[in-house]
């Protein structure tokens, strides 16, 4: 797994999962919470992300790894796992995407 590329592998109460943020993914997670990838990380630091937002987020980057859950499935992982949990994870994952490009080239 090489995060420069997008890619790694997430646990979510239990389970492990392998994640690959592309560029259509994060405009997708976009679309999805209806705002900016920057703009997200800034609600993040702030706690101000709401649980659908997180469970977007996560959905997105749990299928982008060629998982098949349903955001159902995700939800019922995200109230396992716990909300602080997650929001850490949701964060991990948007450093993940802020960090791409470049550096995966090499």
């Amino acid at each position: 797994m090489n995060p420069h590329r997008g890619q790694t592998n997430i646990s979510l109460a239990g389970k492990s999962y392998p994640v690959k943020l592309t560029l259509d993914g994060i405009a997708k997670i976009e679309s999805s919470v209806g705002c900016s990838i920057i703009k997200i990380a800034q609600k993040l630091s702030q706690g101000d992300l709401t649980v659908s937002e997180i469970s977007a987020i996560l959905t997105y980057a749990i299928r982008s790894g060629g998982n098949n859950l349903t955001s159902s499935d995700v939800n019922i992982a995200i109230w396992e796992e716990g909300l602080v949990n997650c929001m850490k994870l949701t964060g991990d994952l948007i450093t993940i995407a802020l960090d791409t490009g470049e550096k995966g080239k090499e």
